[in-house]
């Protein structure tokens, strides 16, 4: 069992939307599945933040798969 001390927990992102997905890759950097039809990404120390892709609709689910490649979920086209 992984225990996780709350007072070791922060908070990372600062203008994220209805973010329902997040993943962090193998370098430490983290994506979200933002409610702004797009995936965020997040510097692995917080000090970037970038708004990448047009979904075309909201995203509900986030994933990378084995080499890195971003999967998303998309409620509004049912993928």
């Amino acid at each position: 069992m992984i225990r996780i001390e709350l007072a070791a927990i922060g908070r990372i992102g600062r203008d994220l939307q209805g973010c329902e997905g997040v993943m962090v890759a193998r370098d430490g950097t983290i994506w979200a599945a933002d409610g702004r039809f797009v995936c965020t990404r997040i510097a692995a120390d917080g000090s970037r933040e970038e708004r990448v892709g047009d979904l075309g609709g909201q995203p509900n689910g986030i994933c990378l798969d084995a080499e890195g490649r971003i999967i998303v979920a998309n409620i509004v086209h049912q993928l």
